[in-house]
């Protein structure tokens, strides 16, 4: 695999999961089910897990790295 194509399915990844944890903060009043467990909207622990998903997106919000043209 060629660097540019890694580099070009990292950011395709990255810009997955980035959409991911959008979807779950916009989301915040609805409930969240793991597995078996439910977590309802509005308890301590889901707005705790909210906050979680905001921190991390704050986290890695940006790549170390772009892929643009060269001049």
């Amino acid at each position: 695999m060629e660097t540019l194509e890694f580099a070009q399915l990292v950011t395709e990844w990255h810009e997955n999961k980035m959409s991911q944890l959008d979807l779950v903060i916009d989301k915040k009043d609805a409930s969240i089910v793991i597995g078996d467990i439910t977590i309802e909207a509005g308890t301590e622990l889901h707005r705790g897990i909210i906050m979680g998903f905001m921190l991390a997106k704050e986290q890695v919000s940006e790549l170390p790295f772009s892929l643009g043209k060269e001049d």
